[in-house]
C-alpha cells in the first residue's frame, strides 16, 4: 500500500508549529506571562521580597523587646527621627510593625506565596496538562496579588502611620481613627490591600478548581488513570479515546482491578 503525501496538510502543520513556537517578547514572557511555570516563579519572587521586608520589621521590633530603651542605628536608618527618635522605636510604630509583619507573613508569604507558587507549578503536571484552563485569569490572579503587596507596602509611608490594630484588625483599634494613629489612612490602605488580595486569591482558586474539574480543556492531554486517581468524574475518560494506551487504562480504572483480566487482550 502506498502512502500519498499531502503538501498542503504538511504546510498547514508546519505553520501551526511555527505559530506555537514563535519568539515571545520580554514583556509577554516575563511580565504579562500566561504560562503557569512563569506565573509560579512570579509568585515565588514576590513572596521572597515580601518575606525580606517582614524579616526587617521583625528584627526592628524584636531588638526593642530584647533591649528596651536602647538606641540602634539600624532602627534609625529604616524609620528616621519621626518613628525612631535617637534610634529608639516609638510605641505607635512598634504596634504598626507587628501588624504589618503579621499581615505580610500570613497573607503574602504563607498563603499567597506558597499556594500561588506550588499550585500553579505542580497541578498542571499532576493532571498531565500543558497549562491552566485559562492563562489570562491565572495571570490576573498574580497581578491582583502583586498590586495588593504594593498597596500594603505603601501604607508604611502614610504620614499618620500604617495600620496598628494587629494583623487580625480587631475593633475598636481598627475602627476608630482617634483610638490609635494608624487607624486612619493606614488602616484604609490595609483594607484596600486585603480586598485586592482576596479578589486575586478567588480568581486563582476558581482557576485551580476549573482546571481540576476540566483537565482536558483546550485540548489538554489527560491520562485517564490519573483522572481516576485524583477522583475526577469517570465520564471524562472518553476524552482520551484517541490517545494510544490511555483509553484502555481508563476502562481499567472504571471497572476496577478485579475486572482487569476481562478487559485485557488475551
Amino acid at each position: 500500500m502506498s502512502v500519498v503525501a499531502h503538501p498542503q496538510a504538511a504546510d498547514s502543520g508546519h505553520a501551526h508549529e511555527e505559530h506555537h513556537h514563535h519568539k515571545e517578547s520580554f514583556i509577554s514572557k516575563y511580565i504579562f506571562s500566561q504560562d503557569h511555570k512563569m506565573i509560579s516563579k512570579q509568585f515565588l519572587v514576590t513572596a521572597i521580597v515580601m518575606a525580606w521586608v517582614a524579616m526587617i520589621m521583625s528584627i526592628i521590633f524584636r531588638l526593642q523587646i530584647a533591649f528596651p530603651g536602647e538606641s540602634f542605628a539600624f532602627t534609625h536608618f529604616f524609620l528616621g527621627d519621626k518613628w525612631a527618635p535617637d534610634g529608639v522605636l516609638s510605641s505607635s510604630m512598634y504596634l504598626a510593625l507587628v501588624t504589618i509583619h503579621g499581615t505580610i507573613m500570613v497573607f503574602f508569604v504563607l498563603t499567597g506565596g506558597l499556594s500561588g507558587t506550588f499550585s500553579n507549578l505542580l497541578i498542571p503536571f499532576q493532571v498531565g496538562a500543558r497549562d491552566m484552563a485559562s492563562g489570562f485569569i491565572n495571570m490576573l490572579s498574580f497581578w491582583f496579588f502583586l498590586v495588593a503587596a504594593f498597596v500594603m507596602l505603601a501604607s508604611l509611608f502614610v504620614e499618620s502611620g500604617p495600620a496598628s490594630g494587629g494583623w487580625t484588625v480587631y475593633p475598636p483599634l481598627s475602627v476608630l481613627p482617634q483610638a490609635i494613629p494608624g487607624s486612619g489612612a493606614g488602616m484604609t490602605l490595609w483594607l484596600f490591600s486585603m480586598v485586592l488580595f482576596v479578589a486575586g486569591s478567588l480568581m486563582g482558586s476558581l482557576e485551580l478548581y476549573r482546571h481540576r474539574v476540566e483537565p482536558a480543556h483546550k485540548g489538554h492531554a489527560h491520562d485517564a488513570a490519573t483522572a481516576h486517581h485524583l477522583g475526577l468524574p469517570p465520564h471524562r475518560h472518553h476524552r482520551c479515546a484517541g490517545l494510544p494506551g490511555l483509553s484502555e487504562r481508563g476502562r481499567l480504572a472504571d471497572h476496577g482491578p478485579h475486572a482487569r483480566h476481562e478487559l485485557l487482550p488475551q
